[in-house]
């Protein structure tokens, strides 16, 4: 069992404590995440934050293997990556560079704008937001 390193921020729902209600997901590619994760996956059709100490370290190990899914049906849109991804590599893991999309925001609220525009837009099927600015 996953279990929190230090105690949850006012205003954050930890995934062990939300209510099971969970609708759709999607697989996230690792088993023992699934076992943990509500529903058995990603949700879909929601927000999941993935907190780490440094962004651009481990994101891609991590969402792979979903995001390699989702990918099969639209766009797979990179909103402030930290380091520009490495195609060929996300090539060789079976991520076509042509269903990836990078934007750039320098402005807080121009990626958040951003972030809500991409949320709205049907052919993005999964939208991957670096907002480091952003207050839970």
């Amino acid at each position: 069992m996953l279990t929190p390193s230090r105690p949850p921020l006012p205003g954050v729902w930890p995934a062990a404590e939300l209510d099971g209600a969970v609708r759709a997901v999607r697989r996230s590619g690792h088993a023992a995440l699934d076992a943990q994760l509500p529903g058995g996956g990603w949700p879909l059709g929601a927000l999941t934050e993935v907190l780490q100490a440094q962004p651009g370290l481990h994101e891609w190990r991590l969402l792979l293997p979903a995001v390699r899914d989702a990918a099969r049906e639209g766009t797979v849109l990179l909103l402030g990556v930290p380091h520009l991804p490495g195609l060929a590599a996300l090539a060789a893991q079976d991520l076509p560079p042509g269903t990836l999309l990078r934007v750039e925001a320098d402005r807080p609220a121009d990626r958040l704008w951003a972030a809500e525009q991409a949320l709205r837009c049907e052919a993005v099927t999964v939208l991957l937001a670096w907002l480091p600015q952003a207050r839970p």
